[in-house]
């Protein structure tokens, strides 16, 4: 019996059809959660409002004002960074100029600000932007003694300030962070998240870097604002920080960090720029746009599809309660199964994303009584990454939802072939999989040690591992590799391609290859229970639809052959071998829940439509149709350990003791038939020998009749 069914058999009772029940209810979850998942979506909205702020603030573009270039991908240090936010960043903050400076300059794929930006009028920015610097401790640094020791004294006597000092800095770390104020006159100090009581329940976008750090407010002006004053005054801002040296060498990482909103579609934008300080010197650039729609029930629309969440969390609930049920009765026999830990794992993801669902809607809620209060800085990073985690989750409980569809096909030979090839195969594909990555981790780290200094692909061992991956699927830097070194690299090459892609992989194709053939085999020999209990189901409820609109009369089945239940004379009843062969495939399938085990309600559901074969294979005196006494009878006469089910061995001496019993009564028919037959041919002989014997007399009489006409006629003429 499943967990479903133990769960809520109220709803799903067993007996006849369980399993077609079963996988219907799971058809309508599996509709439900796709309603759910998709209903709120606003389709392509989200990807172009990212790509219309990538646009706006980060363009892979060229972008040119005053006949100077500026692109951001191609900012390398903090000098370039600050000629970038001084410029486009602040041009971009208000684009509601009315006219710009200078005219479109077309220079091949490149161009200026646009005159006027009519594009990004129904998109604001919610509050204040936000400049935060992490900032690292310092430490002492250890000199290589191979310049003599004048020069050593010379640089530990330099100033802090001097590129050339005795102070260096690690990698940043949260537990190493520099919270210490600096400047002049101390005047940048550390400020914590501004909203840090409200976004402490959420997840942290920068884990690394940690909440807080060193703010510079950039204020927006009001709607309506002089945006000439605004930029002039920005500009300003920006150029004191860079005479400061707001960025020094202690700098780890700046963010600048703000929100976008469109009324149009009420969506929101976090949007993090963010630029690393490399200890090689550098910068890396970076930027996250995070697009959701933060109030999700503020209209019908939502309230409507918080019903349908409300719905389908009922039927989790359902599902978990039924699992915790068969979890008390199976206790550790119900890890023994894969699929059990599949849907568990599943359930506690779906009771994962509706915890995390109602921490995100409450601190939305609350963030959005933060701008209801004036605030001029709202932190939505952690809401929007929390959102973003949350949409992972989904994403991958999507894939485990529809890989469970597989559990309810299981009983279909014909449904089940991806999951019998693979269980077949496991243990080859087990040694292959290790046999594979021993050769894989070897050339990756060959390509890395060879490699880590000169292409990008290898500079680290996981960028080595994926760079050799994509390899296989005809993405690789050849020309870079024998630019670098001109034998190694196409040598190496040369060999990962034809022990992974040629060898290895053509072995792991033939090693499914061999399987399906063997599976194809199996099954060609097997019925496909399933099917028929599946089309028995849609013709009794086609029945009971017809009835029910009376549309016609339904059929009622007709009684059952007493005197046996195999008649071989009739041409449509088969075997009963034919018999014993379904009714053996079906029990074969029984295992529903594919714990190696099978219980009488596994039993039951398993029988289905061959209750009275059962009964008379099996000899046990019952009614048809009476499921739940065959499967009391088989599991009482079978179950040798009386442990309540029937294991592999107790399974197959019924098997073998239900094909021997099949091949009597098969006998024993046969012998009353060719009785019958013989019976009967005696009767037509005796048949046909009165008919002769009376054909004799009538030949005889018709002789006498004729030699008397004769004599008569012979009289009359004389």
């Amino acid at each position: 019996m499943s967990a479903l069914q133990r769960c809520l058999g109220c709803c799903l009772p067993g007996g006849e059809h369980a399993a077609v029940k079963e996988m219907l209810y799971y058809v309508l979850f599996l509709i439900l959660f796709t309603v759910t998942l998709l209903g709120q979506s606003t389709g392509r909205e989200p990807y172009q409002f990212q790509d219309m702020a990538r646009d706006r603030f980060t363009s892979d573009d060229v972008v040119w004002i005053d006949n100077k270039r500026y692109r951001f991908p191609e900012i390398s240090d903090v000098e370039d960074m600050w000629d970038w936010l001084e410029q486009p960043f602040v041009e971009s903050l208000h684009p509601y100029k009315e006219h710009r400076s200078g005219e479109r300059l077309d220079v091949g794929n490149t161009y200026s600000m646009e005159p006027l930006h009519m594009y990004y009028r129904k998109v604001d920015i919610i509050g204040d932007v936000v400049m935060i610097q992490k900032r690292a401790q310092p430490e002492e640094c250890t000199f290589v003694l191979n310049r003599g020791a004048a020069y050593n004294e010379y640089i530990k006597n330099q100033p802090a300030t001097d590129s050339s000092s005795n102070t260096c800095y690690d990698t940043f770390s949260r537990a190493d962070e520099s919270t210490a104020a600096f400047g002049d006159s101390k005047e940048f100090r550390w400020s914590d998240d501004p909203q840090a009581s409200i976004n402490k329940a959420l997840l942290d976008p920068s884990t690394r870097y940690g909440p807080g750090g060193f703010l510079q407010v950039i204020a927006m002006p009001p709607n309506g604002g002089n945006v000439t004053t605004f930029e002039s005054r920005t500009r300003t801002m920006i150029q004191n920080l860079r005479d400061q040296d707001w960025l020094d060498a202690a700098s780890a990482a700046l963010f600048i960090d703000f929100t976008l909103f469109n009324a149009n579609t009420q969506l929101f934008a976090t949007v993090r720029i963010q630029f690393e300080f490399l200890k090689t010197g550098g910068v890396l650039t970076d930027v996250f746009y995070r697009v959701h729609k933060f109030l999700r029930y503020e209209d019908a629309n939502g309230i409507f599809f918080a019903f349908l969440e409300a719905v389908f969390y009922v039927m989790v609930f359902g599902y978990v309660m039924g699992e915790v049920v068969e979890l008390i009765e199976d206790r550790w026999k119900y890890f023994q199964s894969f699929w059990n830990w599949l849907t568990a794992f599943n359930l506690l993801l779906f009771i994962a994303v509706l915890i995390i669902r109602i921490i995100t809607d409450v601190a939305a809620a609350r963030l959005r009584d933060e701008l209801a209060k004036g605030v001029t800085y709202v932190n939505f990073q952690p809401l929007s990454y929390t959102l973003n985690q949350l949409r992972n989750l989904s994403a991958f409980n999507a894939v485990l939802c529809w890989i469970k569809v597989f559990r309810y096909l299981g009983v279909s030979p014909q449904m089940s072939q991806l999951t019998r090839v693979l269980s077949r195969a496991a243990k080859h594909i087990l040694v292959f999989t290790v046999m594979f990555f021993i050769v894989y981790f070897g050339f990756a780290k060959a390509f890395f040690l060879a490699f880590s200094v000169d292409v990008k692909g290898f500079r680290s061992i996981t960028d080595s591992i994926f760079s050799l991956f994509r390899s296989l699927l005809g993405d690789f830097d050849f020309d870079g590799l024998q630019h670098h070194n001109w034998f190694l690299g196409p040598f190496l090459f040369t060999m990962y391609i034809f022990l992974v892609f040629m060898v290895l992989f053509n072995m792991f194709l033939a090693i499914l290859n061999d399987s399906y053939t063997k599976c194809q085999a199996e099954m060609e020999e097997e019925d496909d229970p399933f099917a028929e209990e599946l089309q028995s189901y849609f013709a009794h409820m086609s029945r009971k639809l017809r009835k029910f609109l009376r549309m016609a009369p339904a059929k009622k089945q007709k009684p059952a052959d007493k005197s046996s239940l195999y008649r071989l004379e009739r041409n449509k009843a088969p075997s009963a071998i034919d018999m014993a062969a379904k009714l053996t495939n079906k029990l074969q399938v029984a295992d529903a829940n594919k714990d190696a085990r099978v219980d009488v309600e596994e039993l039951r559901n398993a029988i289905g439509g061959t209750t009275k074969a059962a009964a008379v294979l099996l000899d046990a005196d019952v009614e048809d149709g009476d499921h739940e006494s065959v499967a009391h009878a088989i599991l009482s006469k079978y179950d040798k350990d009386k442990d309540g089910a029937l294991d592999s061995e107790e399974m197959e001496q019924m098997n073998r003791e239900l094909k021997e019993r099949a091949r009597d009564i098969e006998i024993n028919n046969t012998n009353a038939y060719l009785q019958r037959q013989a019976r009967q041919i005696m009767a037509l002989e005796a048949k046909l020998d009165r008919t002769l014997t009376l054909l004799s007399r009538v030949a005889r009489t018709q002789r006498r009749s004729a030699r008397s006409g004769g004599l008569s006629d012979v009289e009359d003429s004389e």
